[in-house]
Order: C-alpha cells, then structure tokens, then sequence
C-alpha cells in the first residue's frame, strides 16, 4: 500500500515495518529503535500530500457520475501531468507521491 521510504519522509522518522490498514482505517508502523505506533491513514495521506507539495502541485479527489455514485479516485501531479488512479483517494495519492519520490532520486 505505502513504501517504508515514502511513509519515512512522510512523517520525517525512519519507518522499518508497517501494516495494511485494520477495521478503523489505522496503520501500524515500526520505527528504527523498535517503538510501533498507529497512524490514521487519512492523516498519512494528508501527510505525504504536504511532502508532495515540496516538489510539485499535486491535488487529489473524486469523479462523480451525474447521479453522484463515485466513478473513480484520482490523484493528479500538476507538473508532469502525470495522474493516478486506485479504488481510494488515499491510494490514489500514495501511488502519486511514490512517483514523485522515485522520479526525484533519478534527477
């Protein structure tokens, strides 16, 4: 779902482990020095959006049939036009910031 190196410069401590979201929408992380902590995963998606906008415009939301059901996830970085479909908005953005952190350290 999210890489230990995205979620690290998400929340700025190294992140060794971290789980699939439970029943609350709560992820479990390790840290280096073995402390294991919960983040919500609309907080860590908050999260990596403000260390997205360090390198880019980036901005994420849903499209709606007329009818108002939801067709898709989307999660856009505006500079390279590049856009980023999942079943959740937060999936959405953290595939998006995952391409920003892979495509930063190519440059």
């Amino acid at each position: 779902m999210i890489s230990n190196k995205l979620f690290t410069e998400a929340i700025r401590y190294t992140v060794i482990d971290c789980s699939d979201p439970d029943s609350d929408n709560d992820i479990g992380y390790m840290l280096e020095d073995s402390t294991y902590a919960y983040i919500n995963i609309y907080e860590l998606a908050h999260k990596c959006k403000e260390w997205a906008f360090r390198h880019t415009d980036i901005y994420s939301g849903q499209r709606h049939h007329a009818k108002g059901s939801i067709v898709e996830n989307y999660c856009v970085i505006s500079i390279h036009h590049e856009a980023f479909y999942a079943d959740t908005e937060q999936s959405a953005i953290f595939k998006a910031c995952q391409w920003i952190l892979d495509n930063k350290e190519t440059k």
